[in-house]
């Protein structure tokens, strides 16, 4: 969520500084992005596996 506030907030406040930003770290924020969605999925999986080893 801050990531979005930060880039709305920049893209308000500097719009040159945006473009230039953004376009330059475009990988960067890709590999964040993806990131934070596999992150999330892999706590909703975790939670739905079945073995002994897990304690309730």
């Amino acid at each position: 969520m801050w990531l979005l506030v930060a880039g709305g907030a920049t893209f308000a406040a500097f719009p040159h500084w945006y473009a230039s930003l953004f376009s330059g770290f475009y990988l960067a924020l890709l590999v964040i992005l993806v990131a934070l969605i596999v992150r999330g999925a892999a706590f909703e999986f975790r939670g739905k596996i079945d073995s002994a080893r897990r304690t309730p």
